[in-house]
């Protein structure tokens, strides 16, 4: 397999793991005032699955990098796909940031103390502000250079504006109010649409990169 198919379909791997590592972290906390013995028996419940997830998470941040290089070979030199690249790399380190706070968190397990995991994991919201903001920016930019130039499907571009608004209502909302959450608001439908997009353009980088056939050779009769 080529170096650019192979770029190509990390963004199809970085997909299926970030939303698997999605799904592990995301789940009710206690809340900030709860009694000490929640926050414990919240990081012993959740050790194991934030364990998973952060192998998922970086394992994904690679995956996205090697796609990243692909995208960019593919779109122009416009100022659309600077934003688009940084904006997404913004988002997998604001991603792994907030995963690797949420294993600090419950990295004891049962034997973590519970005023640390307590501010850890609430510390962990800076993490996934910044994952909003810079897929924000990501996928704002991909929507309009996809709907201008016709670079991936016109669908694809829609999904990636409606993400964009999501995660842009999530940002907005976690700024606003200390006690909203920031998954309330737009990151399940911002993730979603991240997910679909991303998947998708891989698919299409993949094939665009598939070498052709080699034609056959001449006959020796």
């Amino acid at each position: 397999m080529g170096d650019s198919r192979m770029g190509a379909l990390g963004g199809l791997v970085f997909a299926l793991l970030f939303v698997a590592a999605f799904a592990l972290v995301v789940g009710e906390t206690p809340d900030y005032g709860a009694p000490d013995a929640e926050w414990t028996r919240w990081a012993e419940d959740s050790d194991a699955n934030n364990r998973i997830a952060l192998l998922a998470i970086l394992l994904a941040g690679v995956a996205f990098l090697l796609f990243a290089g692909a995208l960019r070979r593919a779109l122009d030199d416009g100022p659309l796909t600077m934003t688009a690249l940084a904006g997404g790399a913004v988002g997998v380190a604001g991603l792994v940031v907030a995963v690797v706070l949420l294993r600090a968190g419950s990295v004891h397990g049962a034997g973590s103390d519970a005023t640390v995991t307590r501010s850890v994991v609430e510390a962990a919201a800076a993490g996934f502000l910044l994952a909003s903001l810079g897929f924000c920016a990501h996928l704002l930019a991909v929507g309009l250079h996809t709907l201008r130039t016709g670079a991936f499907a016109r669908w694809s571009g829609i999904v990636a504006l409606v993400g964009a608004a999501a995660f842009l209502a999530t940002f907005l909302t976690g700024v606003d109010s200390g006690d909203e959450s920031p998954f309330g608001v737009g990151f399940p439908i911002g993730f979603l649409c991240l997910a679909i997009w991303t998947a998708a353009a891989s698919l299409r980088l993949s094939v665009v990169a598939a070498p052709s056939p080699a034609p056959p050779l001449p006959s020796t009769r």
